[in-house]
């Protein structure tokens, strides 16, 4: 058993940068905003396990390849129960602690319901911070060992 990252999405994307880019990549080479990069940095470099809460496809494993999309997160019923069913069929259970590195309250309040009924801690440090509050500060939780 072990903490479970969430880390947030980006709308940039790889396609975004690099023109001959394939069709398909996997997540964690997919999102290229600053955040998403510093919060998977975060993750690898303390050999935590780590999910990417995308809008259109929920919890992705970093190994999961995505094509390009538009799509913002949209708390409604139907993603909450998606990402709930993740939570099983991806076996995202297992963990003893959700560690959500999202600022926004909508990516905060997706990861809540999504393991309401789990008995699993969700803590979420950077929520309500703005961009550049919540970059400093996942800066500092990167310095601290």
């Amino acid at each position: 058993m072990s903490v479970l990252v969430v880390v947030p999405c980006s709308r940039r994307k790889i396609w975004d940068r690099v023109k001959n880019a394939p069709v398909r990549v996997r997540a964690r080479d997919a999102y290229v905003g600053p955040l998403t990069r510093l919060a998977i940095r975060y993750a690898e470099s303390r050999g935590y396990p780590y999910v990417i809460l995308s809008g259109k496809y929920g919890f992705l494993h970093p190994w999961e390849e995505i094509e390009n999309y538009d799509q913002r997160l949209r708390l409604n019923r139907q993603f909450i129960l998606l990402l709930q069913r993740q939570v099983y069929v991806k076996r995202l259970y297992r963990y003893y602690k959700v560690l959500c590195l999202c600022p926004g309250r909508t990516y905060t309040t997706a990861t809540k319901l999504a393991f309401l009924n789990t008995g699993i801690q969700v803590e979420c440090p950077l929520e309500g911070l703005d961009y550049i509050k919540a970059m400093k500060e996942l800066s500092k939780m990167l310095s601290v060992e």
